[in-house]
C-alpha cells in the first residue's frame, strides 16, 4: 500500500505574496482559501495535515470545509485548539481514505509559563482512516513558541504514538529545527521520513529553516520526500511518498 502525505502550513488562507507588499494581517482581499486550495489540488496528497486553520469568526469562513471542496476530498475533520476572532483556529486533516474515527487532544498549557502575544494553547488531531483496507492512525499538531508548550506537546504526542493500535503518521508545524531535543525524543519513537536532512520549509520564498515534518511508523518505507516549490502561504507544504513494507 502507498499514501502520498502532505503537510502544510496554510497561514489562514492568507495570500503570502500580497501580505510581503502589506503586511497587516486584516488588509482587505488578503484572505484567499482557494490559492491554498490550488496548490493542494496540484499534488493531490492522499491525506493532508494543515495547521494554522480557521473555522468561522470575523473575516474567516469554515476553511476545511472550503479546501475539501475545492480539492474534491470527501472526507475531511477540524480540530480547534482556541476560540478567535468569534470562531476557532487549530488544524485541520484532509482525506481520500474513510475517517473510521476522529478526536481532538488539547496540549496542556504550561503551568509556570505565560508571555502575552506568544503563549497558546495547541491541540493534536487524532484520526483513524481505512488506507485501502489498512487501518492507519494519522496526528496533525502545531506546536508552540515556547519551549514549555513543546516539551508538553511532544509528550502528549509520544502518549498518543505509544498507545497506537495502528501503523502512525505524524505530521504538522513543530515550530523547532531538526537538530532540537524536541525533535530528537520523537525519533525515539518515530522516524523521521527527512532521516537527519534538513528541508528547508520556512519562509516559502527564500527558506532558511525547517519547521514542518512528516514521521512515520518503521513499517512504512519512504520512498521520497521533499518540500515543495510553492508560495501561497510563508511555508512550503512538506511531503512524503510513503509505502507499507
Amino acid at each position: 500500500m502507498k499514501i502520498k502525505v502532505m503537510e502544510y502550513n496554510i497561514m489562514s488562507g492568507r495570500n503570502y505574496l500580497k501580505w510581503k507588499e502589506v503586511p497587516s494581517w486584516d488588509a482587505p482581499g488578503l484572505i484567499d482559501i482557494s490559492l491554498t486550495g490550488q496548490v493542494i489540488k496540484k499534488y493531490s496528497p492522499d491525506i493532508v495535515g494543515l495547521c494554522e486553520v480557521r473555522n468561522g469568526g470575523n473575516l474567516f469562513t469554515n476553511q476545511t470545509e472550503d479546501i475539501a471542496k475545492i480539492c474534491g476530498y470527501p472526507y475531511y475533520f477540524f480540530s480547534p485548539a482556541i476560540e478567535n476572532r468569534g470562531g476557532h483556529y487549530g488544524v485541520a486533516f484532509l482525506s481520500k481514505f474513510p475517517i473510521l474515527q476522529a478526536g481532538t487532544y488539547l496540549v496542556p498549557d504550561p503551568e509556570d509559563e505565560y508571555v502575552e502575544g506568544i503563549s497558546e494553547t495547541r491541540c493534536v488531531a487524532c484520526v483513524t482512516v481505512d488506507a485501502n483496507g489498512t487501518k492507519t492512525d494519522v496526528l496533525v499538531s502545531h506546536f508552540g513558541l515556547l519551549e514549555a508548550e513543546r516539551e508538553n506537546a511532544v509528550k502528549l504526542v509520544k502518549s498518543l504514538i505509544e498507545k497506537a493500535e495502528n501503523p502512525c503518521i505524524l505530521m504538522g508545524d513543530f515550530n523547532c529545527q531538526p537538530d532540537s531535543i524536541y525533535i530528537k525524543n520523537l525519533e525515539k519513537v518515530i522516524k523521521n521520513t527527512s532521516d537527519g536532512e534538513s528541508v528547508l520549509t520556512f519562509s516559502s520564498i527564500e527558506p532558511t529553516q525547517q519547521l514542518d515534518y512528516i514521521f512515520a511508523d518503521k513499517v512504512f518505507k519512504v520512498n521520497s520526500h521533499g518540500a515543495l516549490d510553492e508560495t501561497a502561504s510563508d511555508h512550503k507544504p512538506y511531503f512524503a511518498n510513503l509505502e507499507l513494507k
